[in-house]
């Protein structure tokens, strides 16, 4: 069963009916499993995909934003190495919403930022994130932190 909680004051409440009945049927002292996952911001996962088209826009080595994002993937480490007839390849990993979270998307991305700026050290990190966030049409997104408090 899926839940959404929010935290509030420090507590985890449910957000709707469906929480509440189950949190009613928990008793003082029982113990509950639970897999917290964060949900995706769709304006940092824009900004991906901006960042993605912007580099393909820039370079002729990676000539669409697919290909950027998977350059940046295995550049960051996200990636799995397979063994191919020639030695070990990297397949980049998927960064779908239902494989990869809230807090992984968002070191993901970080780490992203932080390899545009040593491909391109003339580039300040804020005014790469500034201007990426125009780029997609999400007004700003300065901080790296900033999904979490939307």
């Amino acid at each position: 069963m899926k839940l959404i909680f929010k935290k509030t004051f420090g507590v985890l409440t449910p957000i709707d009916e469906i929480g509440e009945r189950f949190m009613a049927r928990i008793r003082d002292g029982d113990m509950v499993t639970v897999e917290a996952r964060r949900p995706r911001n769709i304006k940092r996962h824009n900004c991906w995909w901006a960042m993605c088209a912007f580099i393909a826009q820039h370079t002729s080595q990676l000539p669409t934003a697919e290909h950027a994002s998977k350059y940046l993937l295995i550049r960051t480490g996200r990636c799995t190495w397979v063994r191919g007839k020639g030695g070990d390849v990297p397949i980049a990993d998927s960064i779908s919403f239902a494989n990869m979270d809230n807090d992984a998307f968002e070191e993901m991305y970080s780490d992203a930022l932080d390899l545009i700026c040593v491909m391109l050290p003339h580039i300040k990190r804020d005014d790469v994130a500034r201007v990426l966030a125009e780029f997609a049409g999400v007004g700003s997104l300065m901080s790296d932190h900033a999904s979490a408090a939307e």
